[in-house]
């Protein structure tokens, strides 16, 4: 094994044994949360697995400027796929039935929820992604989740700072009354991930077809045709939208970070589908993911291709809105809206504002900036250094949006865009196809 090698196994080792002592101080400052947890020690040594794990019954008191405003027994257990290899953990907190068979809700902040998603941000420096992604959605109309900060300690030992949500598929059955929620995942895969409980089994795969259809019509149909038919069953405006806040931010990998989630319209008794995407941690990437490799979908996105202003080539949705004149101009029609919605007044800032007022009263405690060494970064969380970074990320935003404004004016003096369509050749087409298939059941 190499000396540098070595080395950095020992560094890490020793922050991890550093992480175990108690914790040095708590965070007790106005508009600070945390979280302790407590649990025997069997369970704590499961969570620290390199697998999925849960420990059953776990005590978990929340502090708010340091105070204790709620206590319950939870189910806790790891999560994630990548990023369950790191030392801080993401974590799923359940709330357990009371005697009378009702869980209760568990509040931090201005989240409150029977299901909370904790997760450290292993390789998203301090949520600064996931904080600017959620905040430019909600800008332009999107479902976006809320996200609240605390700091997380596990029998004593800080775990550093964590971003909790609620579980993406409870908000959305609650807060967006859906009847349905699906995961759309690798080759326009769809896993189901709820349903109310009075529709019937028969009433979820009608559910399910309908959404294939969507995905599915793409094959057969073209031009106003094709619109037609997406916007009976989807919000197409809001995909078309979602599409262009991945191309602002440079989104690497959104193709299956996305969820559907269905009701019927009780005017036309059609089934409908809206979109609310999550996990934004590879976004402001220099290149999609997999784009290196022949027989992606990505390996296709030429420097010809980026006039179609498209960042991933993964779903057949997306593949078909860069190859259709007709959708095309309707998606550099959104993707002038969501630009517009943004450059409005200080749009900008005061997102900027809003995540480094959340992040900042953390900032200075020094578990919070020590733990961040055990991420991907391995970096301490100075407050200057993610000062920094949330700055410099938006300004990326500000420079990439006054780019995307000048080729949309391009655009609009063209009385053709025929040139802008993609037109990939018969047999890129079953690579690509070969492709998805392989990252279908290798991601299952």
């Amino acid at each position: 094994m190499k000396h540098s090698v070595i080395i950095k196994k020992l560094v890490l080792l020793s922050l991890i044994a550093t992480s175990t002592q108690t914790a040095w101080s708590h965070v007790n400052g106005k508009g600070t949360y945390r979280i302790e947890i407590t649990m025997d020690q069997a369970g704590r040594e499961a969570l620290k697995a390199d697998h999925k794990t849960e420990v059953p019954n776990v005590n978990m008191k929340v502090y708010s400027a340091g105070k204790l405003t709620d206590e319950e027994q939870v189910e806790i257990s790891t999560r994630g796929q990548s990023s369950i290899k790191f030392p801080r953990k993401n974590f799923s907190i359940k709330t357990l039935k009371d005697e009378g068979g009702e869980k209760k809700k568990v509040k931090v902040g201005d989240l409150k929820s029977k299901d909370i998603v904790m997760s450290a941000g292993a390789m998203d420096n301090l949520f600064v992604k996931n904080s600017i992604g959620y905040a430019l959605l909600k800008a332009i109309g999107i479902h976006s989740l809320k996200t609240q900060f605390a700091e997380v300690e596990i029998n004593g030992s800080s775990q550093g700072l964590y971003m909790l949500t609620e579980n993406q598929t409870d908000n959305l059955m609650k807060d967006q009354d859906a009847e349905v929620v699906f995961r759309r995942r690798y080759n326009d895969a769809l896993e189901l991930k709820d349903a109310k409980k009075e529709l019937s089994q028969t009433q979820i795969e009608q559910y399910q077809a309908t959404l294939r259809s969507v995905h599915k019509s793409i094959r057969e149909l073209s031009g106003d045709e094709l619109i037609t038919r997406l916007e009976k069953n989807l919000n197409l405006k809001n995909y078309l939208k979602w599409l262009a806040f991945n191309y602002i931010v440079k989104n690497g990998d959104y193709s299956d970070e996305v969820y559907f989630y269905g009701k019927t319209n009780p005017q036309t008794g059609e089934m409908v589908f809206d979109v609310s995407p999550w996990d934004m941690d590879d976004s402001f990437s220099e290149k999609m993911h997999s784009s290196s490799i022949f027989t992606s979908a990505n390996f296709h996105r030429t420097k010809d291709s980026q006039k179609q202003m498209i960042y991933n080539y993964e779903s057949r949705i997306d593949r078909k809105v860069a190859g259709d004149e007709k959708l095309l101009r309707m998606y550099f029609e959104a993707m002038g809206e969501v630009v517009d919605t943004l450059s409005q007044g200080s749009t900008l800032f005061e997102i900027q504002d809003k995540i480094l007022s959340d992040l900042t009263p953390y900032l200075d405690d020094a578990d919070i900036q020590v733990n961040g060494r055990l991420d991907e970064g391995q970096a301490r969380h100075s407050r200057a250094a993610i000062e920094d970074e949330v700055k410099v990320k938006m300004a990326k935003v500000y420079s990439r949006m006054q780019d995307i404004k000048a080729e949309l004016n391009v655009i609009k003096t063209e009385e053709s865009i025929n040139h802008r369509v993609l037109d990939l050749a018969g047999l890129r087409k079953v690579l690509i196809k070969i492709n998805n298939v392989l990252m279908r059941e290798f991601t299952k």
